[in-house]
């Protein structure tokens, strides 16, 4: 019998809780600064967590980190490279895999539901690798980079860096938001939101 385990998002005092990365910055180069997006990612994360951490989400997190044992470091470098390699050609079964599972379908039809709140979604497991996504990642294995590496430290939310597409005039911060099983850290939430330019005084 599976052992039946209570996951609930990190509790938040908002501002007082988020690290901003100091890298990773766009928004030097357009109409939003970071202290703009930096205010607009504090105030949506309760919106995050309620739209993304669902419950059914947090169980296929939890299913999705029992399934298998934790592979050592060296062999998630290594399915790393694989996905890189994948990524590169036009044929990519690892990564059809994940992006094909129940979970990465729910964070699909999440994105679908708030087409004005997120461009993509990517659900990391305690093991830092990719559980389910909404797009193909760079990586598979995320133990190298600083979102991982704050969230794991400080167990709260992070903000990572943000985007500009010129081409759609859309302009997404990254927001990682931690998912905390019994206390520990189950795995996060990276999280591409929309955030909006402020109107001139």
């Amino acid at each position: 019998m599976k052992k039946q385990v209570m996951i609930t998002p990190v509790g938040l005092a908002l501002s007082a809780l988020l690290s901003v990365s100091s890298i990773g910055w766009a928004a030097s180069s357009s109409k939003i600064s970071k202290a703009d997006i930096e205010a607009e990612a504090t105030t949506a994360v309760p919106t995050i967590q309620a739209d993304v951490l669902t419950p059914s989400v947090l169980q296929e997190i939890n299913s999705l980190n029992q399934a298998a044992p934790l592979p050592k470091v060296k062999e998630r470098v290594a399915q790393n490279k694989t996905w890189r390699s994948e990524r590169e050609s036009a044929s990519h079964p690892m990564a059809d895999k994940i992006l094909g599972n129940t979970l990465s379908q729910t964070l699909k039809s999440i994105v679908a539901a708030h087409p004005n709140q997120y461009a993509n979604l990517v659900i990391i497991g305690e093991g830092a690798t990719v559980l389910g996504s909404t797009y193909l990642t760079t990586d598979y294995y995320y133990g190298n980079k600083s979102s991982w590496r704050s969230v794991k430290r400080n167990e709260k939310p992070y903000i990572s860096g943000d985007h500009i597409d010129h081409e759609n005039k859309k302009h997404w911060a990254l927001v990682d938001v931690p998912v905390m099983q019994n206390g520990k850290l189950a795995g996060m939430a990276e999280v591409s939101l929309f955030v909006t330019p402020k109107a001139s005084a």
